[in-house]
């Protein structure tokens, strides 16, 4: 795009487009055109074709208003428009700093190891941080992507991979081995993106077998209890810049 203005100028075109339907115009070719016109001017800022009406498909037996299916095709590339350029505004945004409020917020990822999930939270909550376990927080009518990522807004994310389910590769079924849940696995790669590597620790108890994309990854492993590597959590929770009392 050329500049922010033309942004501005693009959306409220598109959000005439839009509302027209509901207006008492009937969707007169002269006024569509007219907003084409408009939009058309930046076609080429987004590398993509500019939009045209297309005779006699998109106009009524009069030629003066404009068929539903040529006001639905205008719909769909303002709509083309308008994923262009969000994806362009989230490229463009800086890297935003996490609210003060969650800046003691450490987001759990767990599977159904109960005592590993209460011993994690137990651990944060005595050193003064806020973990967040998911199933704890309202649902206030959300789906579960959207209660997971409205509770993803941390700083930092603490990863238990746990052995709760066994899995091998279709020619090998009968060398089972312990593995996490998938919905830790799909966690774990979120807030990789999401924090960067930096910010996730992840902590393996026994043997469970770790995803060929981050077996190179240093981890945390211990075989019964976290109190055996709280040392080493400490550790990393101060180097992401959390400040707490290891005493406690």
């Amino acid at each position: 795009m050329s500049s922010k203005l033309d942004k501005t100028r693009l959306n409220q075109v598109i959000k005439q487009i839009k509302e027209y339907e509901d207006s008492n115009d009937y969707l007169k070719v002269d006024i569509l055109e007219s907003l084409v016109l408009n939009m058309n001017k930046y076609s080429k800022d987004f590398d993509i074709e500019e939009f045209e009406f297309d005779a006699p498909l998109h106009y009524s037996s009069t030629g003066k208003t404009i068929s539903s299916v040529g006001y639905r095709a205008l719909i769909d590339h303002t709509e083309l428009l308008e994923s262009i350029m969000n994806e362009m505004n989230s490229n463009e945004k800086p890297v935003q700093k996490h609210n003060q409020s969650n800046s003691n917020k450490i987001f759990i990822v767990h599977g159904r190891d109960e005592q590993a999930k209460l011993e994690a939270e137990v651990l944060l909550h005595r050193i003064g941080l806020e973990p967040i376990i998911l199933s704890l927080m309202p649902n206030r009518g959300m789906t579960i992507i959207e209660k997971f990522i409205k509770y993803a807004d941390v700083k930092f994310a603490l990863v238990l991979l746990t052995p709760d389910d066994v899995g091998a590769l279709n020619e090998d079924e009968a060398k089972l081995l312990p593995r996490a849940r998938q919905n830790v696995i799909f966690e774990l790669g979120y807030f990789y993106g999401k924090l960067g590597r930096d910010n996730v620790c992840c902590v393996v108890k026994s043997k469970v077998e770790i995803h060929s994309d981050i077996a190179g990854v240093v981890y945390t492993s211990y075989s019964n209890s976290l109190d055996e590597i709280k040392m080493e959590l400490y550790k990393e929770l101060a180097a992401a810049g959390f400040v707490f009392n290891p005493l406690k």
